[in-house]
């Protein structure tokens, strides 16, 4: 079975245990500021096509999550999630310790569609403006929305 639920439910691909263990011993400056860091931001900047990118790393996904949607939304919007929702569930409140809500719906199979977000059987119905945001990385798919009601 292939589960999709978290990256943190195997390790990670043979070739970056293997650079791992081929770099282990090595002294770096860490936090971002070693040469593995340097050559990361310059492959990431070249495949934007623009040297000017600021790049930055950071630890672990509840920490990239919560920076991420915290920087897009104003502070009166909630994110649209599953009940199960990853984010919901496995992030421990991170997003609503930062003053965001989670905005839980019921669904038969962890995933949103449109009739569940807008339809009349939803106690969202009234929710004035709607955004997607899709991490492909991880499959999940979060909507943030004005948490104020028409």
């Amino acid at each position: 079975m292939i589960r999709f639920n978290s990256d943190y439910t195997e390790g990670c691909h043979t070739a970056i245990l293997e650079k791992l263990v081929e770099t282990n011993m090595e002294q770096t400056a860490g936090y971002g500021e070693d040469e593995y860091c340097g050559q990361a931001r310059e492959l990431i900047r070249k495949a934007c096509g623009d040297e000017r990118v600021d790049v930055h790393f950071l630890v672990g996904g509840t920490q990239t999550n919560v920076t991420v949607i915290s920087a897009a939304l104003k502070h009166y919007q909630g994110v649209i999630t599953a009940k199960t929702g990853h984010i919901n569930v496995h992030e421990t409140g991170a997003l609503e310790a930062c003053g965001h809500k989670c905005l839980c719906i019921e669904t038969p199979d962890g995933k949103l569609t449109a009739e569940q977000i807008g339809g009349t059987g939803s106690n969202l119905s009234g929710v004035q403006k709607a955004w997607a945001l899709s991490f492909h990385g991880w499959g999940e798919t979060w909507l943030w929305t004005d948490v104020q009601r028409k």
